[in-house]
């Protein structure tokens, strides 16, 4: 069973939340690459303990009323449709040993816009309500046959608020995560 964290820089939870899910698949697409897919959901926010609190005048980003309504974070490929992280890898020449240190990146900051459809991006994302993600790195560590620790960064979008800028950080450790 996987373990690990998601951490939001600058919001009420500075240490995070443990995900409740943490799942990597491999799929071929029409082209014959083989991508890399990802559906995480973090534990519910409220689960975190006490929450910094915040000025009154704070941002949304920094109320943990905002937060709570949202209830969990999701960043996925899976549940919207979005077309996951191309591997240097043909699905015909996979050799699953070849991902053990592999740097995969995606989607830079300065080229997603609003006007991007998002199912062209590699990640949905659910955080205080639906957002863009992009600028990811994912480093994958092999573990044993199929089962890889993944250090993962990007930035953070919320559309759902207004923002129209990548305004946040999020970081994921996690451990023992199954490739499928």
């Amino acid at each position: 069973m996987s373990t690990g964290r998601i951490v939001f820089t600058d919001s009420p939870w500075p240490e995070g939340h443990s995900l409740e899910r943490f799942r990597l698949t491999l799929r071929g697409d029409e082209q014959g690459n083989l991508r890399l897919h990802a559906h995480i959901v973090s534990a519910p926010y409220e689960s975190a303990g006490s929450p910094v609190g915040a000025l009154a005048d704070a941002s949304a980003w920094n109320r943990p009323e905002t937060w709570l309504e949202a209830q969990c974070a999701i960043l996925s490929s899976l549940q919207w449709g979005n077309r996951g992280f191309k591997l240097p890898s043909k699905t015909s020449t996979f050799e699953e040993h070849k991902l053990d240190g592999m740097v995969l990146t995606a989607d830079p900051v300065k080229q997603v816009s609003l006007d991007n459809p998002l199912e062209d991006l590699a990640i949905g994302a659910w955080v205080l309500g639906n957002g863009m993600v992009g600028g990811h790195r994912i480093t994958l560590t092999r573990v044993r046959p199929y089962v890889f620790d993944v250090h993962w960064t990007g930035s953070l979008r919320n559309s759902f608020l207004g923002e129209e800028t990548f305004d946040h950080r999020f970081e994921v450790n996690a451990e023992n995560v199954r490739l499928s």
